[in-house]
C-alpha cells in the first residue's frame, strides 16, 4: 500500500484488514513502491494517486515496463476525467474517490478480485445511442462539449456535487449548465429530458 499520510494509511491498513486482505508493505513514494513491488510482486497495489517524488502515472508506465502482472487500485482526492481516462489507459484497474473511501474501497476490491475494473467517475452512456431519432440528433447536435459531458453524467445517476468534482467545476457552474439543457431540450426537469431525448425507452446504459 502506498501512501504518505500516516494517519490515512491507519484508515486504509483498518479497511483491508476489514476485506480479509494480507498487508505485506507499505510506501510512502514512487520509488519505494517501486522497490516492494520488485522484491514481494503483490497480488494488488493501493496507491495514492497525489504522490511525492514520482508522479502515479509514471509509476504505473515503470510497472509495466517491469512487466508487474498485478493489478493497480488508485486513490485521490481530486477525482477528474482527463485524469480518470489517463491511468486506465495506463492499466490502473480502479480510482476510488477519498470522499467515499469507506464505502468504495471494498467496492473496488469485490469488481477488481472478480475481473472488472472500479471507475466510478467514468462517463459510460453513449450519447451515440440517442440519436435514432432526427429530432434527438438535431437537439444533441446543439449541445456544446460542456454540455454534453455534462448531460452523460446526469443521464448516469450523477448529482450535481457529484458532477462538479469529476468535472473540477464549481456546483453553481454544474447548476448553469443543467439549466442550459433543460432550455435547449425545451424540458422541465431531468426526466422530460431523458423521454424527449429517448422516445423508444432504449435503455442508456452499457
Amino acid at each position: 500500500m502506498v501512501e504518505s499520510h500516516v494517519q490515512k494509511r491507519g484508515l486504509i491498513d483498518d479497511l483491508l484488514l476489514q476485506e480479509n486482505m494480507q498487508i505485506i508493505g507499505h510506501a510512502t513514494n514512487g520509488f519505494e513502491a517501486l522497490n516492494l513491488v520488485e522484491e514481494y510482486q503483490p497480488d494488488m497495489v493501493l496507491m495514492n494517486a497525489e504522490l511525492p517524488a514520482i508522479s502515479a502515472s509514471e509509476v504505473l508506465d515503470l510497472f509495466n515496463n517491469r512487466h508487474y502482472a498485478g493489478k493497480t487500485l488508485l486513490m485521490t482526492s481530486r477525482p477528474c476525467e482527463s485524469a480518470t481516462e489517463a491511468f486506465r489507459r495506463r492499466g490502473a484497474a480502479a480510482l476510488i474517490d477519498e470522499a467515499n473511501l469507506v464505502a468504495d474501497l471494498p467496492r473496488a476490491l469485490d469488481a477488481v478480485n472478480a475481473g472488472y475494473a472500479f471507475f466510478p467517475w467514468h462517463p459510460t452512456v453513449e450519447l451515440a445511442e440517442l440519436t435514432a431519432s432526427e429530432p434527438s440528433a438535431s437537439l444533441l447536435h446543439s449541445l456544446s462539449a460542456q454540455e454534453n459531458r455534462v448531460l452523460r453524467y446526469l443521464l448516469n445517476g450523477l448529482s450535481n456535487c457529484d458532477i462538479a468534482r469529476v468535472m473540477c467545476l464549481s456546483n453553481k457552474t454544474v447548476s448553469t449548465y443543467k439549466m442550459r439543457l433543460l432550455q435547449k431540450t425545451d424540458t422541465k426537469n431531468l426526466v422530460e429530458l431523458i423521454a424527449k431525448l429517448n422516445p423508444t425507452g432504449k435503455a442508456f446504459l452499457k
